[in-house]
């Protein structure tokens, strides 16, 4: 018998219904589907100031056309949330980079870098940071990440830069208890995302390819994610 399965994320949104198979190999592609589909990503405050998009657009400093060739894979219109202390940063790496390349964070209100520290960037793809180690973000206060295109060293105001934000936060009695009774990576990054925490979200699952897209899509929030209809 032909079965109706309504998939409805963490956060109550019912995302799809699809119809399950009988038989073992319609049981494991609906388990396949439902494992794949009840990500949704909810931000919990907008922000009207954008940050600074100097890599995002321009090359500047550079002798090369090298628009866009780093993107973080964080929020653009909003402040990316963390609870984490010294939380994983994700950005994709568009080609292999021709100029060496560094991470940097900052306070919002400070001028003195809290991080200043060369990446490795030989192949394309995802890439990972980790703020190492004795660097921690303060709670309840917003910093600014970068990647930054290292072409003048003369001048280091006219390298270009992709760059986000990101605030620690403290988790609610809520959000741990939903995150004590998740089982696995993938549900405690669904938890996340349910509740606007996203760059703990992301890192969940930056090895499952497409809950990391699927993520990705969504990082303006789900009213701006192609995969909703």
């Amino acid at each position: 018998m032909l079965e109706k399965i309504t998939i409805v994320s963490l956060s109550g949104l019912v995302l799809a219904s699809i119809v399950s198979v009988p038989g073992a190999i319609g049981r494991a592609a609906t388990r396949s589907v439902i494992a794949q589909s009840r990500i949704t990503y909810i931000p919990r405050t907008p922000r009207s100031e954008k940050p600074p998009e100097t890599g995002a657009s321009t090359s500047r400093g550079c002798p090369q056309n090298l628009a866009g060739l780093v993107k973080p894979l964080a929020p653009s219109t909003h402040v990316g949330l963390t609870v984490s202390a010294r939380p994983t940063l994700l950005f994709e790496l568009v080609k292999k980079s021709p100029v060496r390349v560094k991470l940097v964070v900052a306070a919002i209100d400070g001028r003195k870098p809290l991080v200043e520290q060369p990446l490795s960037v030989d192949t394309p793809g995802v890439k990972k940071v980790a703020l190492p180690p004795g660097v921690e973000l303060e709670t309840n206060k917003e910093y600014i990440w970068s990647i930054v295109l290292i072409c003048n060293r003369v001048r280091p105001s006219e390298n270009p830069a992709a760059q986000a934000f990101i605030q620690r936060v403290v988790p609610d009695s809520n959000l741990i208890a939903r995150l004590n009774k998740a089982s696995s990576s993938q549900e405690r990054s669904f938890v996340y995302a349910a509740n606007g925490i996203w760059y703990d979200a992301i890192a969940m699952v930056q090895n499952n390819k497409l809950l990391l897209q699927e993520l990705i899509n969504q990082k303006e929030g789900i009213k701006n994610s192609p995969s909703k209809r």
